[in-house]
């Protein structure tokens, strides 16, 4: 394995030119475009202590680099240490010779080390990342929904105009959402920006002097719009109760003679039942198809690194009041450290980790598979029927799967 160290400043300008190299599609064409991210790095770092970049050295000179970040994240009620990592970009130069490779293994070792169970990113290739052990998390639906086919029209006596004043409480009201949102990250001081970036706006939901939802979102020209008629795209909304909900939708509602479609990426898979009319605006059916409601797409992956860890992390919780003695055989070839065999009692859906004993069933599944059932983005039951994973005695495909259930897909609205 390289070395790989944090990245001094005097590096920053070869790690960008390693980006824009690695990732034309951000647009770091000009020497302006190049300057801007290395000053947003150096304002990153000194807003925000849990940040870090890490690069790989070869010869004294940078060949590939990621970011590492500290997150809290909400796992089915409690939060939990997360380590993201962000902006991954090796050298062209020395592509195909393990660089990539090097940066993973040191990603993963560096929040083991820390005592972190989990960690995530945002993949620019899902199958790559699935190789080294990450899990798919819930699938990103995008809805594209009339204004007018959103039933409210309440009065929206609450809603306020938001600016920079108010990034302390949204998102202080972000992060009251999420320690009510399986899979919600605390917000880092890094992300105040994303509110206030160029053309978005901000509407919030404010009762006395507590602001309790908000709106960010961005006009964009897409199918069918023109210059006084355009999309509506939710960048993020957030609401701690059903009021603050519906008078945010009335706001939506009340824009049908601005916008042609409000546009919502997340992972809610129910808000087909929200407008009178779901369907998009492609005009085609199929018997089997159906009509189109949302496009779907796979966003953020999670990955155990440490299953011991994770299982004490979560002595907490409640796996389904379910009683049942389970082995589990994981498979993690990325990090052999956490393959193997573990035996885990539930007792009344309590857990305990036992080194060995007796067992009613075992079940097997690779590490990506493992993270996705235990954060609850899919069903082991799901799995089994596809041959992702095994069960030794399928009488209790139904107890293991109830074991794992999550009444709520992981939601996750930080973008790094």
């Amino acid at each position: 394995m390289s070395k790989v160290k944090e990245i001094p400043v005097k590096d920053y300008p070869k790690y960008v030119e390693i980006v824009s190299k690695a990732y034309p599609g951000f647009g770091l064409n000009s020497d302006d475009d190049k300057k801007k991210l290395i000053n947003r790095f150096k304002e990153d770092l000194r807003t925000d202590k849990g940040l870090a970049p890490y690069g790989v050295y070869k010869n004294k000179a940078l060949i590939g680099a990621i970011w590492l970040m500290d997150f809290s994240m909400n796992v089915h009620g409690r939060f939990l240490n997360n380590g993201g990592g962000s902006m991954l970009a090796v050298d062209l130069k020395f592509k195909k010779e393990h660089t990539a490779k090097d940066i993973m293994q040191f990603f993963i070792g560096h929040f083991r080390k820390r005592n972190f169970s989990l960690a995530t990113l945002y993949p620019f290739r899902p199958d790559f990342y699935h190789r080294m052990g990450f899990g798919y998390g819930a699938k990103i639906n995008t809805y594209a929904i009339k204004p007018s086919d959103i039933p409210f029209n309440v009065p929206k006596k609450h809603l306020v105009d938001l600016d920079k004043k108010d990034i302390d409480a949204m998102q202080a009201c972000s992060d009251r959402f999420a320690k009510n949102r399986h899979g919600m990250f605390l917000r880092r001081p890094f992300e105040k920006k994303r509110f206030f970036r160029p053309k978005h706006h901000n509407v919030g939901y404010q009762k006395g002097r507590k602001l309790e939802g908000y709106i960010n979102f961005i006009f964009r020209e897409m199918k069918g719009t023109t210059s006084f008629h355009q999309n509506l795209f939710i960048n993020e909304i957030v609401w701690e109760n059903r009021e603050a909900f519906i008078e945010l939708m009335s706001f939506l509602h009340s824009q049908a003679d601005q916008v042609n479609r409000v546009v919502w990426p997340t992972v809610l898979d129910q808000l087909h039942f929200l407008a009178v009319d779901p369907r998009r605006e492609e005009d085609h059916i199929e018997f089997l198809e159906g009509h189109p409601v949302n496009l779907q797409g796979i966003g953020i992956m999670h990955r155990v690194i440490d299953v011991e860890k994770f299982f004490e992390d979560v002595k907490g919780h409640n796996f389904g009041d379910q009683s049942v003695r389970v082995r589990i055989d994981i498979k993690d070839s990325f990090l052999p450290e956490n393959s193997g065999t573990r035996y885990v009692d539930f007792a009344n859906g309590k857990v305990s980790l036992k080194k060995s004993g007796k067992f009613d069933v075992a079940i097997g599944l690779d590490i990506a598979e493992f993270s996705s059932v235990v954060l609850g983005a899919v069903d082991f039951k799901d799995l089994y029927e596809i041959g992702k994973a095994d069960i030794s005695d399928e009488k209790y495909l139904g107890t293991i799967n109830r074991l794992f259930h999550s009444d709520t897909k992981p939601m996750t609205l930080t973008m790094f």
